[in-house]
């Protein structure tokens, strides 16, 4: 089962956990078993915190990176919509790369580089569009630096 998890990314590009055990730095590719660390101001629930898409409204994004991951021995509970809905505890992770999708990321059509369809990163996310769609993404920016 796939989901999302974010870290801080370190100056050195290290990838460390946001709150608890913040000292560990984890290496993508790698299975890492959830362990037990009580720290003062958080509710002790002992497994990797990940949510189902990359959205955690309530947290900072500065320094964080969302990345996608593989777990194992996941339980799912509910948080409210303003701190990203549904959420998993797994028991393990790996953190997987992230690769551009084979359709588009606006209308989900099939993506053709031949066609004219790109794929690339926005941050770490990575993007997929459509020939159509990448045109009017073009067309928009054009529009927006016309009226400077």
């Amino acid at each position: 089962m796939r989901g999302y998890k974010l870290f801080r990314e370190l100056k050195n590009g290290d990838i460390a956990s946001l709150f608890i055990n913040k000292k560990a730095r984890h290496k993508k590719g790698m299975w890492l078993d959830a362990e037990c660390y009580p720290t003062k101001g958080f509710a002790v629930r002992k497994g990797w915190h990940c949510c189902a898409e990359p959205s955690a409204p309530h947290l900072s994004k500065k320094d964080r990176v969302w990345l996608e991951v593989e777990m194992d021995g996941v339980k799912e509970f509910s948080r409210p919509k303003s701190q990203g809905g549904l959420w998993y505890l797994a028991d393990k992770i790996k953190i997987v790369e992230l690769e551009p999708k084979l359709y588009c990321s606006i209308c989900d059509s099939e993506y053709d580089e031949d066609a004219g369809g790109i794929q690339g990163y926005f941050g770490i996310m990575p993007v997929t569009f459509c020939c159509w769609c990448y045109s009017s993404i073009v067309d928009m920016v054009g529009l927006f630096y016309e009226d400077e």
